[in-house]
């Protein structure tokens, strides 16, 4: 058994899949090979990998029923029998108040701030959370 984590993408939560870039792809299925996905509720889903991009396909039903959002974490755990278990862990990236002050100081000094860094490492969600932090402390 083996397990994995990652938050989510615009693209995952806007298409219904959930992507496996960087991640080793001879961990997972064959490409185009069906699998089937659990969920912590013990709801199951009948997917499969992409044929060519490493990535699980048709989990629409999955991201609607746990109501995801950019940036939330997922915890993929792939089982012995080939089955894979997808866990929503939802842990919010909380912007600490002393921080806070030092972004919005930062902010009254540059007018600007640039995040960097891999695909789906909650980048926006961050710019957002500290967006609505300045809207309420500049209100």
């Amino acid at each position: 058994m083996q397990t994995f984590e990652r938050n989510l993408t615009k693209t995952d939560v806007r298409f219904g899949l959930i992507s496996l870039a960087g991640f080793k792809r001879e961990d997972f299925p064959d490409a185009g090979e069906k699998i089937i996905v659990y969920d912590d509720e013990g709801r199951k889903y009948i997917t499969k990998m992409h044929s060519e991009v490493a990535r699980i396909d048709g989990l629409t039903e999955w991201h609607k029923n746990h109501s995801t959002k950019i940036g939330d974490v997922v915890e993929i755990t792939i089982n012995l029998d080939g089955s894979i278990k997808i866990s929503l862990k939802k842990e919010p990236i909380v912007i600490v108040p002393s921080r806070n002050i030092a972004v919005l100081n930062l902010l009254d000094q540059k007018s600007q701030i640039i995040f960097y860094g891999p695909p789906g490492t909650g980048k926006t969600y961050k710019a957002r959370e500290i967006s609505v932090n300045f809207i309420e402390e500049t209100s």
